[in-house]
């Protein structure tokens, strides 16, 4: 009760865990446990930012894209399913007491120093950490929508400063690419290496193509992703060196 700030941004949570209760415990049940701290603490209604993810929306397909925060959510992953439960708990405790809550739905990140289970991670460790001339990968046709940290933080701040409580922002760029492209770009900057593909690194859950619309966002804050697919990865392999 003696730490009051006036911005509590929740980052924490796991992407990969073994057991399925780590999800809830980690991406859902501390989210409660925050709001829950902060309702029994008189007269205090911090700005709280919840950092949300794309696997929110679950299974979806080509006609619901570019992905709009109005599209019904079906996540099919325990990651998913977490996190949106933690949306849902947010948006309740904004309805029923008002708390200032800001859901920011982030896509997938890139940028030096992330999780090495995240995918451009995965590929850099093997490459340029354990020297590897060759990779395992499942579909590398499967595209997504990469967004650099940098144009994140940046989404972030805008939306706890010019964004409405109570709602949920895309973090994205409203573009999809392959994880081929990003073998491309990585083989232009490093050099050539071999590629296996691994039939059982293929997952039920993956989709063909993801991307989404942050109308929202630049509407309501003026923000812009601005970092290309290019720059991200580059920086990412500089960052190894």
């Amino acid at each position: 009760e003696k730490n009051r700030p006036d911005i509590i941004i929740n980052a924490t949570g796991t992407y990969s865990a073994k057991e399925a209760l780590t999800f809830y415990n980690l991406n859902s049940n501390a989210v409660i446990n925050i709001f829950e701290s902060i309702t029994k603490i008189s007269e205090y209604n911090p700005s709280i930012l919840l950092i949300g993810t794309a696997a929110e929306y679950g299974i979806v397909s080509i006609e619901d894209l570019p992905l709009k925060e109005s599209l019904k959510s079906f996540p099919v992953t325990h990651y998913g399913i977490s996190k949106f439960c933690a949306t849902l708990n947010a948006i309740s405790y904004y309805q029923k007491l008002g708390m200032k809550v800001y859901i920011a739905r982030v896509f997938n990140a890139l940028g030096p120093g992330l999780p090495s289970c995240l995918l451009v991670s995965t590929i850099l460790d093997q490459l340029l950490k354990n020297k590897s001339k060759e990779i395992k990968l499942g579909n590398i046709n499967s595209k997504r929508d990469f967004i650099d940290i940098k144009d994140i933080c940046d989404a972030l701040e805008k939306i706890l400063f010019k964004g409405s409580p109570g709602k949920i922002y895309n973090v994205c760029t409203g573009k999809s690419h392959s994880v081929k492209d990003i073998l491309d770009i990585i083989k232009h900057n490093i050099g050539d290496f071999k590629i296996t593909i691994d039939s059982k690194r293929f997952r039920s859950s993956d989709l063909d193509d993801v991307y989404g619309d942050y109308s929202r966002i630049n509407t309501e804050t003026g923000w812009l992703p601005e970092i290309s697919l290019n720059e991200s990865i580059s920086k990412m392999i500089e960052h190894y060196k």
